[in-house]
């Protein structure tokens, strides 16, 4: 064969360097847009388990608000002179979790949830509060006791509903359609009546993108003022 024709069927050297610049671009561009494609399929999948998370934890405080059980007269009499508080009271607070503050709330709920091969049933004292696991992640506990209840202790065994918390804060509605941040039906400040509804504003995910939650719970069973304090 002729050196002629070889120079017909070969590659010059700067048509080599051309074709792997060309194939350079084109592999830049095909990884990056396989890279974008890769990070929001990772977000979705992350915003769509928050989500389901989210969407469990609220239906889970619903379910147990819209059980409540509360204390009616006459077997409720309050008295400034009685030294054991109502079993069946309705406590909301603010606190302050390493730094930050979230809502806690307890009352009494037929919405007991039993665990293992024991399934009884009765008015439990339920209670929803914040605690920091050691990596630093917030989580919402549930804690869920029957009556009779010894005085309520945070546990680590306690149940966990809600994990990679940034907000928990609840407000509570009376009669007249007020709101306020915290609850006591102890207290003659809300003239020893329960809420008649409760909002709950829940934010899970990362600081920056965190997934919101929020929503109203009309509550069936409150107790309005005594009618001996009226």
């Amino acid at each position: 064969m002729s050196p002629r024709l070889n120079n017909r069927f070969g590659f010059t050297l700067i048509e080599i360097l051309v074709a792997i610049f060309i194939f350079s671009v084109l592999f830049t561009v095909l990884f990056g847009s396989f890279r974008t494609l890769s990070s929001s399929s990772n977000a979705l999948g992350r915003g769509t388990v928050q989500f389901e998370i989210g969407r469990s934890c609220i239906s889970r405080i619903s379910s147990d608000i819209e059980s409540t059980y509360v204390s009616m007269p006459p077997f409720f009499k309050q008295s400034d002179l009685r030294e054991i508080a109502d079993p069946y009271r309705w406590e909301g607070k603010i606190e302050n979790v390493d730094g930050k503050t979230f809502s806690r709330i307890r009352f009494t709920s037929l919405s007991h949830f039993s665990f293992g091969m024991m399934h009884n049933q009765g008015v439990a004292e339920i209670v929803y509060y914040m605690d920091r696991l050691e990596d630093g992640r917030y989580v919402l506990r549930r804690s869920d006791s029957l009556f009779p209840y010894d005085e309520f202790e945070e546990k680590s065994t306690d149940p966990v509903v809600c994990t990679d918390i940034q907000e928990f804060s609840i407000s509570y509605f009376d009669a007249d359609g007020e709101e306020t941040e915290e609850w006591d039906s102890e207290s003659e400040e809300f003239n020893y009546a329960t809420p008649r509804s409760i909002r709950v504003d829940l934010q899970i995910g990362e600081e920056e993108t965190p997934t919101l939650f929020s929503t109203r719970i009309y509550i069936p069973t409150y107790r309005d003022e005594p009618v001996s304090m009226r």
